[in-house]
């Protein structure tokens, strides 16, 4: 079926986010085109993207978060051991991948339409689509606020960075930055 065909497509793609190649140039030229190819993938099939995680992986994760200290509760939730990101017992390295991607096409800071784009609108319709994917980014780009003295636009988390972006000249960078930070917050 069709959509089996995605799935396949999606799941390759997912390897290709999670391959480093021979020059660091070569590595985003291969998740820019990953990004885009998965852009046009139907929403529901990209679920392969994040998978549940394989036994061995789940004893690991385990004795990872008994080691850590028990007032650390949001770091109970993402485990980062063996180069693996872990949430709610999926493995969300495709989804970090697709995270650190982004963040280096806002700090190139030059044609956002084409390079920043894409990777937003794919992030916010993973988001909006799969719970553990909107959990994880939620997570990691908008965590508590410790210091409330500076305002949102100062700093350099990809928090800061995204609102930023939402006084951008071009409306449509800035409303896909908008819309990426409001469906993390659950759009309500």
């Amino acid at each position: 079926s069709e959509s089996h065909q995605f799935r396949v497509m999606a799941a390759v793609l997912r390897h290709c986010l999670l391959i480093v190649g021979p020059t660091e140039d070569k590595t985003e030229e291969l998740h820019s085109n990953a990004v885009n190819l998965l852009s046009n993938v139907p929403v529901s099939c990209l679920d392969v993207l994040i998978c549940p995680l394989t036994h061995e992986e789940t004893a690991q994760e385990a004795t990872t978060v008994d080691e850590l200290p028990s007032d650390k509760t949001a770091e109970k939730e993402t485990v980062l051991k063996s180069n693996t990101m872990v949430y709610n017992g999926m493995n969300m390295e495709a989804i970090h991948v697709l995270l650190n991607f982004m963040e280096k096409r806002i700090d190139k800071g030059s044609s956002y339409r084409e390079g920043l784009t894409p990777v937003l609108s794919l992030l916010t319709e993973c988001s909006r689509a799969h719970r553990n994917i909107r959990k994880f980014l939620k997570d990691q780009v908008l965590p508590p606020l410790r210091d409330v003295t500076n305002r949102p636009e100062v700093g350099s988390t990809v928090r800061n960075k995204l609102v930023r972006l939402m006084t951008h000249v071009d409306l449509g960078v800035k409303q896909i930055a908008a819309e990426f930070l409001f469906v993390l917050c659950k759009e309500r």
